[in-house]
């Protein structure tokens, strides 16, 4: 395979290709080797950069150019080779880009000997001229839910995962054990495959071992926010870590960072829905939690900075899901966030709703100047007359009603 990369239309030099084995480091073994089962040839990320200025389209007379000719797009490129093919999600800022790509890391505390992780690729855009440039590499614990589970401010990468199959030892703690430390880009031979990290000795040698289905270990899905440093090199060194999220059973459902702060819903039978304080990256903290029926698939920021909109479904107390509906939260109080208003789309126990919001952002449309908010829904069942299949447009009004102004949300 690696004579077969080398002999490429990049003159065997690969240029473009940022590393083999981005992720491995230490002795070739044959039990390392088998972490991956097929190596570290799992996936591969490529990066495309267009230049859109067009060259002047030549013109008839000018020595023996083609009138006919249409100018050509310059494209780059730059490849990574990842761990997995799967669960790939992509963030970007205005001058990085970052892929988290699914896999699994060796724990020394995991029943399995793995747990799940999001290995981190961080690109340079350049300012947007040239080629993106694979420049930094991480890892966190847990899968990301999409691409607002991502975040860079200030110089920090905040991640928030879910560990869904947490199968660690319920008598030892549960925080990460210390990183594998992942060797720098610029010092690994180009062109070199590389075996599979290792677990930090000394962290395995304390570490008591637990062997597959031993009876020890819990199933109840854990979540956290994992800053990490975009600053320290090309390595992303991990300076915080916030865990607590979420009650026994919950996994995250929406998350958003603004600056400083950031929001987290997570569900089993209720909807936390958390305020984070991330001024520090080293020191994250939970300022508040509001807990309500239901939860929210979609966190919406409006132009108040204390007003947040919500999509997401309505619950009974048992966690059973019953209809969509559109809230809005209020945050002033950063320490004690309410509910400010609530719609229910069904107004029926045998009617059944559902919207596209809920899966795809882009779906969700809302116009700041007047407050309206439009999305999509779907109803069936209940009696004849009660299906729909089309948009709801929601004014978020001022109501004096009892001569106390209350923000309210209204079916235009």
């Amino acid at each position: 395979m690696m004579e077969e990369l080398l002999e490429g239309d990049t003159g065997g030099t690969c240029a473009h290709v940022a590393r083999v084995a981005m992720f491995q480091t230490g002795d070739i073994d044959d039990k390392a080797m088998h972490w991956w089962d097929d190596g570290i040839f799992q996936g591969v990320a490529q990066v495309t950069s267009v230049d859109l200025d067009l060259p002047p389209m030549p013109t008839e007379g000018e020595g023996d150019a083609d009138a006919d000719a249409e100018p050509t797009l310059a494209v780059d490129k730059s490849i990574a080779f990842t761990p997995s093919a799967w669960g790939a999600t992509v963030y970007a800022s205005q001058n990085k880009l970052f892929l988290a790509v699914e896999g699994y890391d060796q724990h020394p505390r995991s029943r399995s000997g793995y747990v799940e992780s999001t290995f981190l690729y961080g690109f340079s855009l350049n300012g947007g001229e040239g080629a993106a440039k694979a420049t930094m590499v991480g890892k966190a614990l847990g899968t990301a839910l999409n691409q607002f589970s991502m975040d860079e401010h200030d110089g920090a990468l905040r991640i928030a995962t879910t560990a869904w199959a947490d199968w660690l030892c319920e008598a030892m703690p549960p925080p990460p054990p210390k990183p594998v430390p992942l060797v720098p880009i610029a010092e690994i031979e180009p062109n070199v495959i590389l075996p599979v990290p290792k677990m930090d000795e000394e962290v395995v040698e304390d570490a008591e071992i637990i062997e597959p289905w031993s009876g020890c270990g819990q199933w109840s899905p854990t979540n956290q926010i994992t800053i990490l440093s975009t600053s320290s090199g090309e390595v992303m060194e991990e300076v915080g870590h916030l865990g607590g999220l979420g009650k026994p059973g919950e996994s995250i459902y929406a998350v958003r960072f603004v600056k400083e702060k950031g929001f987290v819903v997570t569900f089993e039978r209720t909807d936390p829905f958390y305020t984070l304080d991330l001024s520090d990256p080293e020191n994250p903290e939970i300022v508040g939690e509001l807990e309500i029926s239901g939860f929210s698939n979609y966190l919406h920021p409006t132009e108040d900075p204390d007003t947040f909109l919500a999509v997401g479904e309505d619950a009974d107390k048992d966690g059973r899901v019953i209809g969509v509906q559109i809230q809005i939260f209020g945050v002033k109080d950063f320490a004690n966030p309410e509910l400010i208003a609530r719609y229910n789309l069904e107004n029926s126990k045998n009617t059944w709703s559902s919207s596209a919001v809920q899966m795809d952002h882009r779906a969700f449309r809302y116009l700041p100047r007047t407050r309206t908010v439009i999305m999509p829904a779907q109803m069936s069942g209940g009696r004849r007359g009660e299906s729909f299949d089309g948009f709801y447009a929601f004014g978020i009004d001022k109501d004096n009603e009892d001569k106390e102004e209350r923000i309210v949300l209204k079916h235009r």
